[in-house]
């Protein structure tokens, strides 16, 4: 008998109570969660029992997609990235690595050039308020070191890139996601539009006399 809220109970010789205490974990919790308890009776005071609860965590998975597998010369070319959480725990600083400067392509005259002449972050986006960006780091395309992502999340990444005007070979690109000790890539091969060759002949007089000279273009 007692009063568990008054912090005082009553047991008969050989009982045994058993107190069930639900709590619910922060939304951003990421480290053990101890809990202490304490217990006096008969002069033995604070006695303490304690309990330890660690986190599940994070997992990381990634997967790139593009607008169209083929591209053509100084054209913008668009992909996403998802990035997913498909761990029961947060992801904590979790990096996203998309290094589109160290990407090189065969061009015209069969030299090796830097496939992309420009690019840009088009958005970043979650459908969990619970995820948090850090700062992009855009100097080699996209770098992202800081992504806490809630449990069952996704944040969609839309990159866009402008093609070496001279640019005829294959491009491959490959993104990469780290979380503690797992790497995750995702990559993306495609090619350059085929060119079509026209031609197209004039001469400059449609009925000739002998002895005239006929001019063609």
């Amino acid at each position: 008998s007692g009063n568990i809220e008054n912090s005082y109970i009553d047991l008969a010789k050989g009982a045994e109570l058993t107190i069930n205490i639900m709590g619910q974990a922060s939304s951003n919790a990421l480290g053990k969660i101890i809990n202490n308890a304490l217990w006096n009776y008969n002069g033995m005071l604070n006695n303490e029992i304690q309990a330890t609860v660690k986190p599940n965590l994070g997992e990381m998975e990634i997967e790139k997609t593009v607008n169209k597998l083929k591209y053509e010369p100084e054209k913008e070319w668009e992909y996403t990235k998802k990035v997913k959480n498909i761990g029961k725990g947060l992801i904590n600083n979790g990096e996203i690595i998309d290094n589109l400067t160290g990407i090189n392509t065969t061009v015209i005259d069969d030299k090796t050039e830097k496939a992309f002449k420009d690019f840009r972050v088009i958005s970043e986006t979650s459908g969990n308020s619970n995820t948090k960006f850090g700062n992009i780091n855009s100097l080699n395309g996209y770098e992202q070191k800081e992504a806490d992502i809630y449990p069952g999340d996704t944040v969609i990444i839309k990159l866009g890139a402008i093609v070496n005007k001279k640019a005829v070979g294959s491009i491959e690109n490959i993104a990469q996601g780290k979380y503690l000790n797992s790497i995750k890539k995702s990559s993306i091969h495609f090619e350059a539009e085929e060119g079509v060759l026209s031609a197209e002949q004039t001469v400059d007089i449609l009925n000739y006399n002998d002895g005239d000279t006929l001019t063609y273009s």
